[in-house]
């Protein structure tokens, strides 16, 4: 039960943090712009593109390049 007293707390939200960390810098980020077609080495079908994006979470900015499909519904890799 100490896990649930304010001792605990901030432990257990880095828990949290450490094991949802990429939807957390998902949703922060502030912007993101198309980089361009990205041509997969696998002889797949489904297109995706490059897209850059700046965020801000957990006190810092930070960006990154994600590959994702056309509706943007998932990342790949």
């Amino acid at each position: 039960m100490q896990e649930f007293w304010t001792d605990g707390l901030a432990s257990t939200a880095e828990q949290i943090i450490k094991a949802e960390l990429a939807d957390f810098h998902w949703d922060g980020r502030i912007s993101e712009r198309n980089l361009g077609a990205f041509e997969s080495a696998d002889e797949e079908e489904e297109t995706f593109v490059r897209v850059v994006t700046i965020g801000y979470f957990h006190g810092r900015y930070y960006t990154a390049i994600c590959i994702m499909n056309d509706a943007r519904g998932g990342s790949i890799g």
